[in-house]
């Protein structure tokens, strides 16, 4: 590696790039002062109880398995602590034998062994020892690596210079050191010893050694690379045990693993020594019982014993341990860092595709048992290449914006094509923020924006408030609490029970950041003649007295739409504010039968139940301005106005659905269908007129006992005619024809519409038959979107189903076709006409993830079939492909396309490109499929292939088919040719969905990383190494069709490169190291793994910065990597803020956490407002105190963890849990099933550090971000 950084260095000075010249260091003793120890043998076979991870202990189970214990970011805990003696005793055999070799170095001007043309001063070879009357002292000796390189200079000391900046001296000698004489280097199988000469600047006196990095830099490449080892602050390893580290930790071999593979190889070697040593007594101690000693019975000779490995005065054995080999490792990638970085920097890729994992994280070492982060996010191009991989503290864009926008710059920068299509398995959340990021993904769209579901509603009317509605503003605290009190006490004189009002909120929302305001900037409330438009002050903590009981009132209905979210964030944002009495708008109409579903927008609404369209154009503004515009005043007046006339129509109508109870008192001429409990539909639709004695003549054995719990119902329709009622022992068929009475429980009567019972009535009395294939059927309702949507009734439905599948009606399951019908029927086909050539949308949904969205019965029979059709219904194959194939099929293999697709599918996937249709064709195709195979019933079970669950996920699906969310880009080809195959057929390589991210580079990971439990700063490395790695193999296979097949050492392939051009030499221009020149381009601003935190996130969350920016990535030394929370120092250091963000780790900072919520929300109605707590939490930090920032992500999950266990209301309460009864105390006694609870002790935690909190946390929860 030194050698690499030499060669690195001398051509970038030869060939004055501008590549960064402080990359080109040499690696020297980033690993300050480590503790290290000597393990006895014996403490391999010793399993860990537990295991210190970042400085807290983590019990693990009594048994450790040996998969399963390998942490390697915790402190080296598992034998008695030994400190790492490099001075030795003058007794020692070491000590001995260092003295002699450098006595007889002293006597010659040129060492003896550079005259030999070697550099190394060995011992005899063991065989050669053995001979020797003492062999011990031989085979203690280890080899020793003589370093003076004045000698191999062809001007001696004149070609060197002092190492000071400030000197340029000449260097004179100083002879060897004595303590120590040399020092050690851990090989492979045994250590040896580095004698460097020592050396003195004659100018300024400095002393330095001749390893030093300042002095190797000044030597020759090809001297530098006859170093055999790698430096630390106090050891060193060999250059063979460096480089094996490396893909040893990426092939899930970790630091501890590798401290005790190489434990293992260096015992072996002394075990072997030691075999062949008492070999050899034996064999002397046999010879001298034959021969003359034994005749004349002279005392034995005694032999010393081989001494143990780790004797200081014998073999002086040592293996450094994990944590030296993590800090070592991240040492020497934090070296490697730069062009590692710089290679994924000059990536480039025009379909690109990102996914985040969280199965990763689980597998990182964690900070006080939390984990440091919430997921990895990865982005890859079209060549499989990784392009972009953070470690992110949550799922919020806004950590991965910074970055983003760096990749984009970056993009120009080194003139990449600019990305023109982006996949993701979440479009809908992504789609925004990916195009702010990315501007080149909004070239030539054409945006789908979702209509309502009538699209005549542009005909209808606007509605306007008329000329004797009053409108009043008020944007005075006094102003407001007046007018309040005054509507308060008109409103308990006109009404004894409860009355509605419009009641409607505004807030802020910015188009260009996507980002909603928390807090309330309106309040509009509708009564009678009178609109109160109440504009609230961003500065307010509390509201008006009078709002507060308007809001608290029971007996005051608040109508809107969506109301219940309104009422929640004016409880989060004001303190001591409970509201109640929401009436939802939507659920309100629904249950009335007036719209198909209650996510219906206020605009849907008006248009179906009032018959006027309401603008909505001003919603998106700015609503925290000093007073509103008159559009503004305008819209918000109309909205509450809207609302209050729509209930007031509404409530005139019914209520649909609600089942009776056995007690309740039917009014004659309530319209009712029967559905009995436990069946999905139901089986009749009937009237309840008055109760007649005569009705029950038929039924008198059920009108004693009924006693009050059946009715008398008149029958008008029936749909199941087989079912039979409860009791009465015959069909509903064999009472036909219709009307006729029957004596029903009423819990199983429900409500309904005397609109959807007459309309079957009609149906019936008709006896239309639509016999309509139910192809046609489906394509002209979808392709009907200027058509009025309708109330779909339960007969409508079944004449639809008769129609569609005919005599096939007995294999369908009614009510799941019901179900999906409504669905499916209130989501309009957007796209009248087919436009092969509209972008809709160049940030697509994963159609992978798409079909997994449906989830069926694996036991279902048509389960497999249905994926299939749905395949190919998404995916249409390229017709010229599909015809060689055949034809290749039936000439060359004798075989067809369907038998081939039976049993080696991807064979033909890799020949047959497909694209996924446009939206207007895939959304008519998908309806069809779905409502043909979704109500089907197995033939064993007896149940639909879809149930609830899928049929909304079917509306999903559609949703995103109709946005052009799930449509290839006509203008972008998805296929990568791979080359021919032996029978002339084009291969291909599929660039469509994320599916690869997961399976590929996800999962990889897991496998390679998952089993030792890094910590940040090992993870944070082995990703680095794990990316460069990941991209030469794929980017050698996607690019260039074949296996990569060398080092990992790029870089070095590049000099390589660049020096054979030089010479004009051939050169292979074909490798991804040469294309991606890393030493040829300076770097970008990015940064990968962990990375800063945007100026955005900052501002918003009160976050501070490190003043010390653009902090380079180093790794803290040994001896302070097993303190206490230097890891979150190491986090701090790159995101470039003072404290990180992680979330609530320690005692006290759960302490801190539950006392502000404890304090501030007691409210058993209303969420936290945990912006608004991060923000405070983030201005209360303090740099005495060791707490770090959080974002609302962190509090929210927190909270949702510890404070509300066992899925309790998502609120913090002063409940306290019921204590047990003496009962149950004497069962828990004597339940040997029940352990026994072993008291701990308690962390204390010093309150009164936080009696009195800073102000930010005293007011959070009444101020307003």
């Amino acid at each position: 590696m030194q050698s690499t950084q030499a060669s690195i260095s001398n051509f970038l000075s030869d060939n004055s790039t501008s590549a960064d010249l402080e990359h080109t260091q040499y690696i020297e003793s980033d690993i300050n002062q480590i503790e290290t120890r000597n393990l006895s043998s014996s403490a391999i076979d010793v399993p860990e109880a537990s295991i210190l991870v970042d400085g807290n202990f983590s019990t693990s189970d009594s048994l450790v398995d040996e998969d399963n214990s390998d942490e390697d970011d915790g402190d080296d805990n598992d034998a008695e602590s030994e400190q790492f003696q490099e001075n030795l005793t003058r007794n020692s055999a070491l000590f001995q034998y260092f003295e002699k070799v450098q006595s007889d170095l002293s006597k010659t001007k040129y060492p003896p062994p550079y005259s030999s043309k070697t550099f190394w001063i060995r011992p005899m070879d063991t065989y050669f020892a053995m001979q020797l009357k003492n062999p011990l002292s031989e085979l203690y000796k280890p080899d020793i690596f003589l370093w003076q390189p004045h000698h191999l200079l062809q001007n001696g000391y004149k070609d060197l210079k002092c190492i000071s900046e400030q000197c340029s001296g000449n260097v004179t000698s100083k002879g060897y050191y004595k303590d120590p004489h040399a020092r050690r280097a851990v090989g492979l199988t045994r250590c040896f010893y580095i004698m460097s000469y020592r050396y003195a600047c004659s100018s300024c006196k400095v002393t330095f050694n001749a390893h030093d990095p300042k002095l190797m830099v000044q030597l020759p490449i090809e001297l530098q690379e006859a170093f055999p080892a790698i430096i630390t602050h106090k050891g060193a390893v060999s250059r063979e045990v460096a480089d094996l580290l490396r893909p040893c930790v990426q092939n899930s071999v970790g630091p501890k693993r590798f401290s005790k593979i190489i434990r293992e190889l260096h015992m072996l070697e002394h075990d072997r020594l030691e075999l062949i040593y008492l070999t050899n007594i034996l064999k002397k101690k046999k010879k001298e019982a034959e021969g003359v000693g034994a005749f004349f019975k002279s005392a034995p000779t005694i032999y010393a014993p081989f001494s143990s490995f780790d004797d200081q005065s014998g073999y002086a054995g040592y293996v450094p341990t994990p944590v030296y080999f993590r800090t070592l490792y991240t040492s020497i990638i934090e070296k490697l860092r730069p062009f590692m970085d710089k290679m994924l920097m000059l990536t480039g890729g025009k379909i690109i595709r990102g996914d985040h994992s969280f199965k990763i994280v689980n597998h990182i070492a964690k900070i006080e048992k939390s984990s440091a982060f919430t997921a990895l996010y990865t982005v890859v191009n079209e060549y499989e290449e990784i392009r972009l991989m953070l470690l992110v503290p949550s799922k919020s864009h806004s950590y991965l914006k910074w970055s983003f926008e760096k990749m984009y710059e970056a993009y120009k920068m080194y003139g990449h094509e600019l990305p023109t299509v982006f996949f993701t398995d979440d479009v809908r959340a992504d789609r925004r923020f990916i195009e702010s990021v990315i501007p080149s993904l909004t070239a030539g769209v054409q945006k789908q924006s979702y209509k309502s579901i009538d699209s005549n509603y542009k005909t209808l009317p606007e509605l306007e408030l008329p000329d004797f509605v009053n409108v009043g503003y008020f944007n005075q605290f006094l102003q407001i609490e007046t007018v309040i009190s005054d509507l308060n006490d008109k409103l308990s004189i006109e009404c004894e029970g409860t009355i509605a009002v419009g009641f409607d909120c505004e807030w802020s929302f910015d188009e260009e950041t996507s980002r909603v305001s928390n807090g309330v900037d309106t309040i509009q409330i509708a009564y009678g003649n009178e609109i109160f438009v109440l504009h609230l002050n961003q500065e307010w903590s509390n509201l008006p007295q009078s709002l507060k009981l308007f809001l608290s009132n029971k007996n005051i209905l608040k109508v809107g739409k969506n109301v219940s979210g309104d009422l929640n964030r004016i409880e989060r944002t004001f303190s001591g504010v409970k509201c109640q009495a929401p009436i939802e708008l939507g659920k309100f109409c629904k249950n009335r039968g007036l719209i198909e579903h209650g996510k219906f927008s206020l605009s849907d609404i008006s248009a179906k139940v009032l018959g006027y369209q309401l603008n909505k154009d001003e919603r998106l503004g700015n609503w925290s301005v000093p007073r509103l515009s008159d559009l503004q005043l305008k819209y918000a007046a109309l909205d509450a106005w809207a609302s209050l006339r729509i209930f007031e129509e509404a409530k005139l109508v019914p209520e649909v659905g609600t089942r009776l109870a056995s007690n309740s008192v039917v009014v004659p001429g309530t319209y009712v269908r029967f559905r009995p409990r436990g069946e999905n539909n139901y089986v009749a639709l009937g009237r309840v007129d008055e109760q007649k004695e005569e009705d029950w003549k038929e039924f008198k054995s059920l009108q004693k006992s009924a006693s009050g719990t059946r009715v008398i119902v008149t029958i008008l329709h029936v749909s199941s005619p087989a079912f039979i009622p409860s009791r009465l022992g015959k069909s509903l068929a064999s009472y036909l024809p219709v009307p006729f009475k029957l004596p029903i429980l009423k819990s199983e009567l429900e409500t309904e519409s005397e609109e959807i019972v007459n309309g079957c009535i009609n149906r019936d009395i008709s006896g239309s038959n639509n016999s309509v294939a139910r192809s046609t059927i489906i394509e002209d309702i979808e392709d009907d979107s200027t058509s009025n949507a309708q109330v779909l009734t339960n007969e409508q439905i079944r004449e639809e189903l008769n129609s569609m599948f005919e005599d096939c009606v007995s294999d369908v399951d009614q009510s799941s076709f019901e179900y999906g019908y409504k669905k499916i029927m209130t989501i309009k086909n957007l796209n009248d006409t087919l436009n092969q050539d509209r972008v809709f949308s160049r940030v697509i949904k994963d159609v992978f993830h798409l079909m997994d969205l449906i989830k069926t019965p694996s036991n279902h029979g048509l389960q497999v079939e249905f994926s299939r059709r749905f395949r190919d219904v998404l995916l249409v194959l390229d017709a010229e492909d599909k015809m060689k194939v055949e034809k290749v099929l039936k000439e060359n293999m004798g075989t067809t396309w369907d038998e081939k697709m039976k049993y080696d599918s991807d064979w033909i996937w890799k020949r047959v490109k497909r694209r996924v249709r446009e939206p207007c064709s895939l959304f008519t195709q998908l309806k069809t499929l779905f409502l043909t195979f979704g109500p089907m019933k197995c033939s064993v079970t007896g149940s639909a292939l879809f149930d609830h669950v899928a049929w909304n996920q079917v509306a999903n699906i559609l949703h995103s088919v109709n946005l052009g969310h799930v449509s290839d880009p006509p203008d972008v080809v998805l296929y990568m040719k791979m080359g021919i195959d032996k029978y002339g057929l084009q291969k291909y390589h599929c660039l469509r969905g994320t599916n690869s991210l997961e399976g590929g580079i996800h999962r990889h990971i897991i496998k390679k990383f998952g089993s030792y439990g890094a910590g940040p700063a090992l993870t944070d490395s082995a990703l680095a190494e794990f990316r460069m790695r990941h991209n030469l193999d794929v980017g050698t296979a996607n690019r260039f069709f074949r296996n990569y097949r060398s080092h990992y050492d790029p870089w070095l392939t590049q000099v390589i490169h660049e020096k054979r051009l030089l010479l004009n030499l051939p050169t292979d221009v074909n490798q991804v190291a040469v294309g991606l020149n890393s030493l040829l381009y300076r770097g970008s601003e990015e940064s990968f793994g962990i990375c800063p935190l945007s100026t955005d996130v900052m501002s918003q969350l009160h976050i501070k910065q490190d003043p010390k920016k653009n902090i380079p990535r180093r790794v803290p030394d040994g001896s302070t990597l097993c303190v206490k929370f230097d890891r979150i120092k190491y986090i701090a250091n790159l995101q470039q803020v003072l404290y990180p963000v992680l979330p609530v780790l320690t005692n006290e900072e759960k302490a801190l956490f539950n006392m502000i919520l404890l304090k501030h929300y007691t409210s058993t109605s209303s969420m936290p407002n945990f912006y608004t707590i991060a923000i405070s939490w983030n201005s209360s930090t303090k740099e005495n105190m060791e707490l770090r920032v959080d974002d609302p992500q962190h509090m929210s999950y927190h909270n949702s963890l510890y404070v509300e266990p066992n899925n309790i209301p998502p609120h913090v309460t002063n409940r306290r849990p019921r204590p047990l009864n003496h009962l149950q105390l004497e069962v828990i006694g004597f339940n040997p099933m029940i352990p026994q609870i072993n008291t701990t002790n308690i962390p204390s935690f010093n309150q009164h550090q936080y009696t009195s909190l800073p102000q930010e946390v005293n007011i959070v929860s009444n101020s307003r971000p």
